[in-house]
């Protein structure tokens, strides 16, 4: 007979499996269905029981860079976020709440949002831009106010992203902020490097009109005048045509603009410039006029905006690398109330409230990465946008800067300002891990935002930044990418193997008695022993004598490296595990209470060792390139579990001999390709997710007696998994029964089973 559940003695507890991912029972859920079905449930579906899967939003609130914010034009409460990673955001509530709304875009690159606008006219039209560092990506649409969207040409190309290897640029900037204008069905782009780009059909099709192979750092148009358009170029000054939409359309420089200008805005017929290092600037008849009463000098200006009073224009500009103001305020956003004769910072710590708007919490990022917040060192605008009152009072309009760390509102016209984070997730999501010997204490890396911890399935949080480790302290996305425990302590003593990921060469392994009560972590050594190569995987055990080993593997093309005792880490010969063409992601399984340890090299496939990693044996020569996939599970020598992009496997007799000699038996488990991550749960059963792809959302397998010849198989999935999850990456279930699913970039959602129809 067939369980449709994970459903056992709450008592119960299997071996721990080597990457600490076995978990306790669903003692929550038995109660559950025994409430539901008093008689026997055995080979009933969920869907039969009246249940349903269902995901929410874990604690972390937001954490990454988003790149653009609009704001839906007339009385309408919509606002739209990018993310640079995590896509489309959608509010209807003026930011109270948001929704992930990237259902469909099953590329990394389609979710890094570079800029967005509404159609001046035409209700529910919104255009995105997206793209990394000029390539893939694209110009998409929705007509539903950002409900759903589609791509309707991957021509122009845009820079959501960092610009790392790009020549001539620093890394830093990113193509953000006003990049698209509209009028009828004419659409403008200012793209990263091809010039600006034009579509006659509403963005099907595109044609460079000028300024071809400049990068573009701004795109605006006159709110009455479809003829002309002002571009900023990269350290090129601005550019300006008024013949936008003839057939040949001319660009000339605008004499006498600031060099650098990284956003141009239109507050009625008037345009301003936020300008970098040069300062802000008004445009009035020929001459660009300097606007720096009060302007914090040395600043880099990176976004403005404003509103027209009546009266005069109330403005707001925002920096990427900001400085002090006059009494020693760091000031990230300033106002002028006088259309720009004098400015004062706004977000001293008088403006500034750390609860979330909508749930009302302390946001749990203000603690963990303070150096973030708007008024500290590393607070950064990438986009200001502002909205008249609906009474059109001077003191109530709504502003919001998107920036790194999230969104920030004000309704008060940047008076006071606080987090409009509620529902956003895009801190990183990098090797779920529970410690087997407390399956309350659940571990994962943080991309940006180093290490979090959690025990209540991430209902709440710990994020410890790694700020005490060296050499990771010295970079800005310090991150535990794979976490291991020694388990001969009380509580177990918790190893990451940790790095920055946008620079792979920076990393180590590091040691802490306990994260949850300390930030201190002791370095074992990995960067002096096995330098300039970042570790991707780690498995820890114990020899016959009871010494600590640890295996590492070292990306890039560092092989693996092993560490016995307090002694130093040593290659390990005879391997061609780890070469320049391997992931920088890998997964290594560690059977407990034997010597016997996998490991995945995506490039090259999976690996054995039988003696604690002192020599290993390639078993399957099978590859997993796509971005995402790749692990094992398994709680025994004989079975591993295979999650890879040509679907979910089971290799039997995986303890002698290889798949190529026949002694490896591999089975397939359903028809699913694109598989993430694999995990077994304490029950036997075995878990996995997979991507997206142009017919199917992110869906979660549960499969029940995996080892048997034909198991059952529930899928399941909701709409905030769907549209979230663009690249999940990792999978675990926990003692609770609770299912938490990351993804890369987009934070981690926890998924339960409840009741269909909500009891009365």
């Amino acid at each position: 007979m067939r369980r449709p559940l994970a459903i056992a003695d709450p008592t119960l507890r299997s071996a721990p499996s080597s990457r600490a991912r076995a978990v306790g029972i669903l003692p929550a859920l038995t109660l559950l269905l025994a409430a539901l079905a008093p008689t026997s449930i055995l080979g009933s579906s969920p869907a039969e029981l009246g249940l349903r899967f269902r995901f929410e939003p874990s604690a972390i609130k937001a954490g990454g860079f988003y790149t653009s914010v609009a704001i839906a034009p007339g009385a309408s409460d919509t606002i739209i976020l990018g993310g640079g990673n995590s896509g489309y955001h959608r509010s209807t509530d003026l930011g109270a709440s948001f929704e992930a709304r990237n259902r469909g875009h099953e590329t990394l690159e389609r979710s890094r949002i570079a800029s967005l606008t509404f159609h001046p006219t035409r209700a529910g039209l919104v255009y995105g831009a997206t793209g990394t560092r000029g390539r893939d990506g694209g110009v998409a649409r929705s007509t539903d106010d950002g409900v759903t969207w589609e791509v309707l040409s991957t021509e122009p190309r845009f820079a959501g992203q960092n610009s790392v290897g790009i020549e001539n640029l620093p890394e830093f900037p990113r193509s953000t902020g006003s990049l698209l204008a509209a009028h009828e069905d004419t659409i403008w782009a200012g793209t990263f490097q091809q010039g600006v780009m034009r579509s006659d059909d509403g963005g099907l099709t595109w044609q460079v009109i000028g300024l071809e192979g400049q990068f573009i750092r701004s795109l605006v148009q006159p709110p009455t005048d479809s003829e002309r358009l002002y571009v900023a170029l990269w350290e090129g000054g601005v550019q300006t045509t008024a013949d936008a939409l003839d057939d040949v359309v001319t660009f000339t420089p605008a004499a006498g603009a600031p060099a650098t200008v990284e956003e141009l805005a239109f507050v009625g017929d008037t345009l301003y410039a936020a300008a970098g290092t040069d300062g802000l600037y008004r445009l009035e008849g020929e001459t660009w006029v300097a606007l720096d009463e009060g302007v914090p000098s040395g600043a880099s200006w990176s976004a403005i905006t404003g509103i027209d009073t009546g009266e005069a224009h109330l403005l707001f500009a925002g920096c990427d690398a900001c400085v002090d103001d006059a009494s020693g305020e760091r000031a990230t956003v300033i106002r002028s109330t006088d259309s720009g004769a004098s400015w004062h910072n706004v977000t001293r710590p008088e403006n500034l409230d750390f609860d979330v708007i909508g749930s009302g919490e302390r946001w749990v990022m203000a603690d963990a990465v303070p150096n973030y917040m708007p008024g500290a060192t590393d607070g950064l605008v990438s986009q200001l946008v502002a909205k008249p009152a609906d009474d059109g009072a001077a003191d109530r309009a709504l502003v919001l800067w998107a920036g790194r760390g999230g969104l920030w509102r004000s309704t008060d016209s940047g008076t006071t300002w606080a987090p409009a984070v509620n529902g956003l997730s895009e801190a990183g999501s990098l090797g779920l891990a529970v410690d087997p010997a407390d399956h309350r204490r659940i571990f994962q890396g943080a991309g940006h935002f180093g290490l979090q911890a959690s025990t209540d399935a991430f209902q709440t949080v710990h994020i410890d930044p790694l700020r005490s480790v060296a050499p990771l302290a010295e970079h800005t996305h310090p991150a535990a990418n794979r976490t291991a425990f020694d388990t001969t302590t009380t509580p177990s003593t918790v190893i990451i193997a940790a790095g920055d990921r946008e620079r792979k060469r920076v990393g180590g392994v590091y040691l802490n008695a306990d994260p949850f009560s300390s930030t201190e972590w002791i370095d074992l050594g990995y960067t002096q022993d096995v330098p300039k190569s970042q570790p991707t995987s780690i498995a820890v055990g114990h020899d016959a004598r009871g010494q600590r080993i640890i295996v590492a593997a070292a990306h890039p093309r560092g092989g693996l490296v092993r560490k016995v005792g307090d002694g130093p880490w040593e290659r390990v010969e005879g391997t061609d595990a780890l070469t320049m063409e391997s992931s920088d992601k890998s997964d290594m399984l560690w059977i407990p209470g034997t010597s016997v340890i996998f490991f995945y090299d995506l490039a090259q496939g999976i690996y054995r060792s039988v003696d604690a990693g002192v020599s290993w044996e390639r078993i399957w020569a099978h590859p997993s390139g796509v971005l995402g996939t790749g692990a094992l599970a398994g709680v025994d020598s004989g079975t591993v579990y295979v999650a890879a992009a040509d679907g979910l496997h089971r290799l039997d007799g995986a303890d002698t001999g290889s798949v190529e000699g026949g002694e490896v038996a591999v089975t397939r488990i359903g028809g699913e390709q694109r598989v993430a991550d694999a995990h077994l749960d304490d029950a036997g059963d075995l878990w996995a997710v997979v991507h997206p792809d142009a017919s199917e959302p992110t869906k979660v397998l549960q499969v029940l007696e995996p080892q048997s010849a034909e198991p059952t198989i529930y899928r399941y999935t909701d709409e905030l998994l769907a549209n979230t999850m663009i690249v999940p990456e990792t999978l675990l279930v926990t003692a609770d029964g609770t299912v938490l699913v990351g993804g890369l970039r987009s934070g981690t959602l926890r998924g339960t089973f409840t009741p269909a129809t909500p009891s009365p």
